[in-house]
């Protein structure tokens, strides 16, 4: 190509790597890379669905518009920008160098757009009413947001810009000769919306690609694709991409369980392998079953078999917490090393790099792990160039990119961002693309959590992503929802006692129930409310602890407040009763050390001779709840909604071992409910603080339930018929207490409130109504998904470090040196390690002004890390609070009596 082409003359880059990098040759290598990602980073699911959507084209309609994406900056508006570079356009083109007015409203993406309807409905007339301008609102949003295309008979601004027509459709048309791809493959009707989304994600992945240190600028002349694939193929392997599962490779019927959990199926886990053979198409899979009952096997399982027939390469494992998800994280890592042991298995949550196990693999990734950079939020990026299949990609790690990793276990405020209209949305949707996701304890999330949730469950079934939840607490009510916004239509199921039970559904609607027989007969379970005048007080707890635990055992207390929790466990411990504590003001190394430690210590196969505490009562807080593997002999629990008590109970006789390893009278399964008062035929009430962490409507469901003081469950065989009848009216009148329906109506209100704030920030909520594609998706303001959690609701807070001040400078909790400024955390092993003493707290907790150490900012790890400063006991006082640090109890905010 002539270097006098004014097309070679076209810039894009003013710097790539200390060169410029030509209009021609960024095109070009966008489009390279598309066909790598086509070929080799694309599931088999997508490439099929965008194939049967694009008429047998998805490929070549892939590239070519990761081609065109940026043919907008053939534009004058964009050229000025670096008028040295565009100044010997002028020799062949009419060109103002000085800014012009109307330049911001020619954006490249916008001009591109532009041009491209002008251009498509020129060639293809007949299809303007067909294809809906759906590829340029594609190239519209691949900056990150898609507003609304500017109207075909808008005057341009810039009266030179119809000369630039020429060039832009000469530029077109070298494209499409270079890639081999006729322009008429863009003429079809629009995908699904859903599709349309994973398309757009897919671009934006390609743009940065092409755009990142690895495709240095060429100067300001012409390339030829055979060169864009070179660089393109060499980018990709030192970036050290790893692909996801073979589909071929997974479990395809039951008879692969033995091999992949070393355990014989139990009929839950048999009968979600029959679900997922007999699902006919992707769609969604509700798993209803007891807590122990081998939910997580049985939904891993599952997912190889949905994974094998339809397609998928990967999965997304969505826990509550960042300490559900650890745990589970194991558990992954575990079946995917006797799955696909080569395909690197991701966590993704705000303290991931906290995680041992995750920093190991990361490591297997470089020689070490040298520089912290802030696009990166794990502060990773490799030193070396060596990778190992084992380790993932960095690039995947970066800001907005880890869905896009084959296999990831992350907290589900990951997952539930793809609902949110936030900016570069659409990359979290490539990354749901051709995956299986699993969502845990679905019966855990509030209205406010669920909004998000119902969301993401309509995009899914849009794209046709299997999905798996799990719940073993799940109200119909809600599962009916959750049925309802994957299929778009309203659904009542009929009401069933079978149990375990899984649900099948497409999203035509279609739905399908199917049963079994429990793998534990049901445990009678003895369930009384601890006698109390005062609630708030927990010396009768520890009272009854004490006298229980008299000849041994273990015994579980679940407090609704870290303070009672706190408060209980000084108690046990000055009365010499073997006890701990576990709760979220723990920094989070502490939290996470000791939730191992427990773990250990009471689960499955640890017996009297090999470990298990001859006596040992643990104190928790709601953290025990879910994904806390411990069995107890007997349970202690504030009063919590049934379905939350329901989970607690699963702590208990939780798993089956000789009737010599617990106390004689701990033998029969007893739940005693603390916090509560029951008034005889009065109304009931508990302790103040728990009124502030439960809605006040669901504590008196509970207590109607318990009414009599002492009654039996079976467990699990109640399960269902208590969630049910706690969750409708019907006992309402029956309870004789005045207030419950007022009660109920101020929950609703709320509920409806906190729903239309969520609404507020939903995916699909600016969506021309009746509109086939993305336009205007963020036409209303944009969530900053990175600065604001908005997918979780009730009070905010916030995570402060530790550090204790001495004379000589500061200083770990541990007593490790941090430098008179610390100034040493810039070793990254020390920056985790300091991260490691954070402690989560209210937001409207007064604790001063809080700021990083004055070296900090220079330590992208740390720069933005509020930082509490004690001293050398632990302590310090803020705002009239005694606040201190007890490596026992925890964080302690002491403010007398106010």
């Amino acid at each position: 190509m002539a270097d006098q082409d004014p097309i070679s003359l076209l810039w894009a880059k003013s710097d790539a790597g200390g060169h410029p990098h030509s209009l021609v040759g960024h095109l070009l290598d966008t489009a390279a890379v598309a066909e790598i990602i086509w070929d080799e980073f694309m599931a088999p699911i997508t490439r099929r669905l965008l194939d049967q959507a694009c008429h047998g084209h998805g490929r070549q309609t892939y590239v070519l518009i990761c081609g065109l994406h940026d043919i907008g900056k053939a534009s004058p508006a964009f050229q000025r920008k670096c008028p040295d570079l565009a100044a010997p356009i002028r020799d062949y083109l009419p060109l103002r160098l000085q800014p012009s007015r109307g330049d911001q409203q020619w954006h490249h993406t916008r001009a591109g757009a532009r041009f491209l309807m002008e251009l498509l409905d020129t060639r293809f007339p007949q299809a303007k009413d067909l294809r809906q301008h759906w590829v340029e609102v594609i190239v519209l949003g691949h900056h990150g947001k898609v507003m609304d295309l500017p109207d075909i008979k808008l005057k341009r601004s810039q009266s030179d810009e119809k000369a630039w027509r020429g060039t832009q459709e000469t530029l077109v048309e070298l494209l499409t000769r270079e890639l081999e791809i006729p322009l008429s493959v863009l003429v079809v009707p629009p995908p699904s919306q859903s599709l349309q989304l994973e398309l757009a994600g897919y671009v934006v992945m390609a743009d940065w690609i092409a755009s990142c240190s690895e495709f240095p600028g060429i100067g300001m002349r012409g390339e030829q694709i055979d060169e864009a694939r070179h660089r393109a193929r060499r980018a990709w392997k030192h970036l050290g991409f790893t692909p996801g599962w073979r589909p071929e490779a997974l479990a395809s019927g039951v008879s692969a369980f033995p091999q992949q959990f070393e355990l014989s199926p139990r009929p839950l886990q048999r009968l979600a392998a029959e679900a997922a053979l007999s699902i006919p198409e992707p769609g969604l899979m509700i798993i209803e079953a007891p807590m122990g009952e081998g939910k997580t096997e049985a939904g891993e399982f599952a997912t190889e078999i949905l994974a094998r027939r339809f397609g998928c390469d990967g999965f997304i494992f969505a826990m509550p917490t960042q300490g559900t998800t650890d745990t589970m994280y194991q558990r992954v890592l575990r079946w995917n090393n006797r799955v696909e042991p080569d395909v690197p298995v991701t966590l993704l949550h705000g303290k991931a790099m906290l995680n041992e196990q995750w920093l190991k693999i990361l490591h297997q990734d470089a020689d070490e792990l040298s520089d912290i950079y802030d696009d990166d939020p794990y502060g990773v990026t490799p030193s070396g160039n060596t990778r190992r299949s084992t380790a993932p990609s960095v690039w995947l790690l970066g800001r907005h990119r880890q869905l896009l990793s084959p296999l990831v276990v992350g907290t589900v405020d990951q997952i539930l961002r793809a609902a949110v209209r936030a900016k570069f949305v659409m990359l979290r949707h490539a990354g749901l693309a051709g995956k299986v996701l699993i969502i845990d304890e679905v019966h855990s999330y509030d209205v406010y959590m669920s909004t998000f949730l119902h969301e993401l469950l309509r995009w899914c079934a849009g794209a046709k992503i299997p999905v798996i939840l799990m719940s073993a607490t799940l109200p119909p009510a809600l599962r009916d929802r959750l049925i309802a916004s994957y299929t778009s239509k309203p659904v009542e199921l009929a009401p069933s006692d079978s149990y375990p039970v899984i649900t099948s559904v497409l999203p035509d609607s279609s739905t399908s129930q199917a049963s079994c027989a429990p793998f534990r007969q049901d445990m009678e379970v003895s369930v009384e409310v601890l006698p109390t005048n005062d609630p708030d007080d927990v010396t009768p707890i520890v009272d009854a602890v004490v006298e229980e635990s008299s000849e041994g055992g273990c015994i579980l207390v679940i407090l609704n407040t870290v303070k009672r929790a706190q408060k209980a466990y000084e108690l046990l411990r000055d009365r010499g009763v073997p006890s701990q504590i576990l709760h979220g003001r723990l920094t989070t190394g502490a939290r996470a050390d000791r939730t191992a430690e427990l773990v250990d210590l009471l689960g499955d196969d640890r017996s009297l001779d090999s470990g298990r505490p001859h006596r040992l009562v643990v104190v928790a807080t709601q953290i025990a709840e879910q994904s806390f593997d411990v069995d107890a002999d007997m349970l202690f629990t504030d009063i919590a909604p049934i379905d939350l008590l329901l989970q607690r109970i699963g702590r208990v006789h939780r798993h089956i071992r000789p009737v010599s390893e617990r106390p004689a009278c701990l033998r029969t399964p007893r739940i005693i409910v603390t916090g509560l008062h029951l008034a005889g035929s009065g109304e009931p009430s508990w302790a103040k603080a728990i009124g502030y962490v439960y809605a006040p409507w669901t504590l008196l469901a509970a207590s109607y339930q318990l009414r009599e003081g002492k009654t039996g469950w079976s467990i699990p065989g109640d399960i269902p018929r208590l969630v049910t009848d706690a969750y409708n009216t019907d006992w309402e009148p029956d309870s004789g207490w005045p207030s419950v329906a007022e009660t109920r109506h101020q929950q609703e209100a709320k509920e409806s409130g906190r729903t239309s704030s969520a609404d507020t920030f939903l995916l699909g909520g600016s969506l021309i109504p009746g509109g086939e594609t993305l336009e205007g998706l963020h036409y209303q303001p944009a969530a900053d998904d990175e600065q604001h959690p908005t997918v979780r609701d009730g009070e905010p807070t916030r995570e402060i470090c530790l550090v204790v001040r001495r004379e000589d400078g500061y200083f770990s909790l541990d007593g490790r040196p941090l430098g008179p400024n610390g100034e040493r955390c810039s070793n990254p092993d020390l920056a985790r390690h300091v991260l490691g003493d954070c402690v989560r707290v209210r937001e409207s907790e007064h604790l001063g002004d809080l700021r990083p150490l004055p070296a900090w900012r220079d330590i992208p790890l740390l720069a933005w890390q509020e930082t509490l400063i004690l001293d050398s006991d632990q302590q310090t006082s803020v705002d009239g609070a005694v606040v201190r640090y007890d490596d026992e109890l925890g964080l302690v905010i002491d403010r007398g009596d106010r």
